[in-house]
């Protein structure tokens, strides 16, 4: 199954360029605005909620607590360095306990606001980032040869 994080990320960065087209204009009349706005919103609420099931939904997630930490770029550069290796799959020590460490100094109230605002996104990234990967293999039952009588 498809993580859910990664589905609804898709979504959204989908909708986010139909409505920075859609800017109310003359062609694109303040209701129709309202609603893709409200579409918008709706994603980003749902993604708020959704817990990701592998290192790639949490890696999604990492990524998008980048972009908010865009005015703390040493941050961001290591939250897109974890990202990067969520979303291939490695899931490191170093950048779990880092994230932890982060956690509590957000928690804390570093970086004030913004840092307040992506708590609850690295919250559910620790839980994705965190869990345990299922390996399952296939077992071949072999056949004995027929006997012949």
């Amino acid at each position: 199954m498809i993580d859910p994080v990664v589905l609804l990320v898709e979504e959204l960065r989908a909708a986010q360029p139909a409505l920075r087209n859609a800017a109310p204009s003359a062609q694109v009349s303040d209701e129709a605005w309202k609603l893709l706005h409200s579409a918008l919103n709706g994603l980003q609420n749902r993604l708020l909620k959704t817990v990701p099931t592998s290192a790639m939904g949490a890696g999604e997630l990492a990524r998008i607590i980048a972009y908010r930490l865009v005015r703390h770029p040493e941050h961001a550069r290591r939250f897109h360095d974890i990202a990067d290796r969520l979303g291939a799959g490695q899931r490191l020590l170093n950048d779990l306990v880092w994230l932890r460490r982060l956690r509590n100094d957000l928690a804390q109230g570093m970086f004030g606001e913004p840092g307040q605002a992506v708590l609850p996104l690295l919250d559910l990234a620790l839980v994705g980032a965190s869990r345990p990967v299922l390996v399952f293999r296939a077992v071949a039952v072999q056949q004995r040869p027929a006997v012949a009588q």
